[in-house]
């Protein structure tokens, strides 16, 4: 099956020469080899928070407009859909999530995945490979507010109560997430840190991709 791919991401990085800081090496070892592999065959579409743009590449030529979140997840939508095709996206939660007031943005593409998801014509996961609350306890040098945890919680819960797929670092954190959120755990998905998905070759990527889950609510 023919499928275009769209990244929700901090910034641009699709090769070690783009990695700015810790995240970057998430966004080169998993987005940037599933690029990669499909590239030839797929559109992709991805957008940076930083620079509110949307690059499109085709044919390993890269075009950029600066768009905001909810109108460069509409203009892949469309496009996709118009060309005969299925959309997959990964978020990467939560540096996908612009600051206020243009949260409400996000969570409008949300619910615009999640409505054309039910008809099975996008499919999105959300790479829940930093979670805020749990980096603030880890981090900060003071108890987080209270404030500031509800809200975050509460973001959390929208975001992965309305994501059909979730991705998880790790097993552990994989049941974490099923309790603390109530979330099924076949929902859940495990790719640790520092995976090349060009060196995982028993399936086509396409295979692994869509079909593997097409079933499961995609």
């Amino acid at each position: 099956m023919r499928i275009n791919l769209m990244f929700v991401i901090s910034y641009f990085a699709i090769d070690t020469r783009s990695i700015k800081g810790e995240i970057g090496h998430r966004y080169v070892g998993l987005y940037g080899s599933i690029i990669r592999a499909l590239e030839a065959k797929s559109k992709v579409y991805w957008y940076s928070i930083r620079d509110s743009t949307l690059r499109v590449i085709r044919d390993f030529i890269v075009s950029k407009r600066s768009f905001g979140l909810f109108r460069a997840g509409l203009r892949a939508v469309s496009e996709t859909l118009n060309a005969g095709r299925r959309l997959a996206v990964i978020i990467a939660y939560p540096y996908a999530i612009p600051k206020s007031p243009r949260v409400l943005e996000y969570f409008a593409l949300i619910f615009l995945l999640k409505l054309f998801s039910l008809a099975k014509r996008v499919c999105f996961w959300v790479d829940d490979f930093d979670p805020p609350v749990e980096a603030m306890y880890n981090f900060s040098e003071g108890k987080p507010s209270a404030l500031h945890v509800v809200y975050y919680r509460l973001r959390d819960l929208l975001t992965l109560k309305l994501a059909p797929f979730i991705v998880a670092v790790s097993e552990s954190y994989r049941q974490y997430v099923s309790r603390i959120y109530r979330v099924r755990e076949e929902r859940i998905f495990v790719v640790p840190n520092g995976c090349l998905v060009e060196y995982v070759g028993q399936l086509p990527l396409g295979t692994v991709f869509w079909f593997s889950v097409e079933g499961q609510g995609c």
